[in-house]
């Protein structure tokens, strides 16, 4: 999970949150975030809502894996599927979202030799994000 650098208010009561789902496939990340007790308001989906966002407080996304599992080609971050992270992270810094989460295959930490996850890690720092894995 990655966290927009902020400090934390005193007595902060939780709220509902706007969500934005990118590459939701079967929305995996709505479903644990609910049953986590999130209270979420806002729903978008990018798979099929054209509309313009609201604000977003947390981003979830799983970028397609085919160019980084180690059952695919390997095609790496540069490929035509898994280039779908930088995406998600171009709509991540127009959004400023609090939070955002974001999954994929093992493969990631390999590929391209270590690389691909170096670049990962860079394009979080540089939005304003401190990433956890």
């Amino acid at each position: 999970m990655c966290k927009k650098r902020r400090r934390k208010e005193v007595g902060e009561e939780p709220r509902e949150i706007n969500f934005l789902e990118l590459f939701s496939g079967i929305g995996g990340f709505s479903l644990g975030l609910q049953q986590a007790g999130l209270k979420i308001g806002w729903h978008g989906f990018s798979d099929i809502d054209p509309d313009r966002l609201p604000r977003v407080d947390l981003i979830t996304f799983g970028f397609p894996c085919q160019d980084l599992s180690q059952a695919g080609r390997r095609a790496g971050l540069q490929g035509e599927r898994s280039g779908l992270f930088f995406e998600a992270m171009r709509i991540i810094r127009a959004k400023k979202p609090k939070y955002f989460i974001f999954e994929n295959v093992k493969g990631v930490f390999s590929s391209n030799k270590g690389e691909d996850f170096t670049i990962i890690l860079q394009e979080i720092a540089e939005s304003g994000y401190d990433g956890q894995w």
